[in-house]
């Protein structure tokens, strides 16, 4: 194994000017696993950088580190062997050296081994996530084949929790999309948004509802004479990295609120029989 002390120390601000050149003369994605990073980079052929255009395919080799000294290994064989440092502020990580083409060597880097999963898992769960707030009009009894408005009170908006450690944070994002109410009766109704307020102000023929249901029957068969319904919003949850690269989809979220709901028929009379 070739050794090559002294001259092969890498300091920070080395890394830093790396960077700032690999910035500059190429393009493209990178994505980290357990094992390492596989990358494949389009090079801007007027960057001085490399020669050509197209893409070219770098290889991403961990490093061994032992009291701040690393061993970079060559493509040929053997290695050179130089100081290195932790970033500062940094958690715990791997040292990678960057291979391109024909064993041209781009520098080092580092990635940290903090768990983004676990971080974004933790991060979901301190979403401040409301439950539903039903609403329905007319106010207190439904009526059999009266429509019955729904709609939501409080905020309708996007929320966001961030979970940090040293150099890392984790941010989740949940955005509201549906509401689902599910109306005690075997009847449901999903709305794309959180329903339009009834306003007692407005003349009713003036006003429509956006989230609406009509109950064709009455719950005087029900225990307590009432229907247990319920109301369910669907959060669409992604989650970003800042420090790491990162960043992904968690799915749906929901949170629902049960209530009671009483509803009566309105007997018509004739008042014009013989």
């Amino acid at each position: 194994m070739h050794r090559l002390v002294a001259i092969a120390t890498i300091a920070l601000a080395v890394l830093a000017g790396w960077a700032r050149t690999a910035r500059a003369d190429t393009t493209g994605s990178a994505s980290t696993d357990p094992t390492g990073i596989g990358e494949k980079v389009g090079v801007d052929g007027g960057s001085g950088g490399h020669s050509g255009g197209g893409a070219q395919k770098c290889i991403d080799v961990p490093l061994t580190v032992h009291d701040g000294v690393a061993y970079i290994p060559l493509p040929l064989g053997g290695a050179i062997e130089g100081t290195i440092s932790q970033p500062p502020g940094q958690p715990p990580g791997t040292w990678y050296a960057k291979w391109c083409g024909a064993a041209e060597f781009a520098g080092v880097f580092f990635v940290s081994s903090v768990n983004l999963t676990g971080l974004a898992d933790e991060a979901s769960k301190r979403l401040p996530l409301p439950l539903p707030q039903p609403q329905i009009s007319p106010a207190g009894d439904q009526i059999v084949n009266l429509q019955s408005w729904l709609w939501l009170g409080g905020p309708w908006t996007p929320l966001s929790s961030t979970v940090s450690v040293p150099g890392v944070s984790v941010t989740v994002r949940a955005i509201p999309e549906q509401a689902v109410w599910t109306m005690g009766d075997l009847g449901q109704v999903v709305c794309d948004g959180p329903g339009t307020a009834y306003d007692s102000t407005i003349p009713a023929v003036a006003q429509s509802p956006s989230c609406a249901y009509t109950y064709t029957e009455s719950s005087a068969s029900q225990p307590n004479l009432q229907f247990r319904a319920s109301v369910t919003v669907r959060w669409h949850a992604t989650w970003t990295a800042s420090g790491v690269a990162g960043g992904g989809d968690l799915g749906t979220i929901e949170r629902t609120t049960t209530f009671p709901i009483r509803v009566g028929e309105v007997q018509a009379l004739n008042t014009n029989a013989p």
